[in-house]
């Protein structure tokens, strides 16, 4: 299946180009192997085609690039939604379908995938 979308974050968050960005598709599905789409920092699009059928949890990891002087200021911001966020604690789900092709918003804002 192909699995393409776009992520929705704070709007105070600022990303720069070196900062690693990890989405991941956590299989709730039994036989099923979860998924990390790359993410293109300066949109917010990803894209996977290696997702499987089945119930996922959808979790999102933000670190700063440790060489850049700001980024000590920046981490504690992404500190706090990262736990938010983290396989414990993360409230999105999401169903990939048989569907070749499909595209879901996951707006860490709401906490809600919205399939498009």
């Amino acid at each position: 299946m192909e699995l393409t979308g776009k992520l929705v974050l704070p709007s105070e968050f600022k990303l720069v180009e070196d900062d690693t960005i990890e989405l991941t598709l956590l299989s709730e599905t039994a036989g099923t192997k979860g998924a990390h789409p790359k993410v293109n920092y300066s949109d917010l699009t990803f894209a996977s085609k290696e997702v499987l059928p089945g119930n996922y949890k959808v979790t999102l990891s933000i670190t700063p690039y440790p060489g850049k002087p700001e980024s000590e200021k920046r981490r504690p911001i992404f500190e706090k939604f990262n736990k938010a966020n983290d396989m414990k604690s993360t409230k999105i789900t999401f169903e990939v379908t048989r569907d070749a092709k499909q595209s879901v918003t996951f707006d860490f804002v709401k906490g809600v995938a919205i399939k498009n």
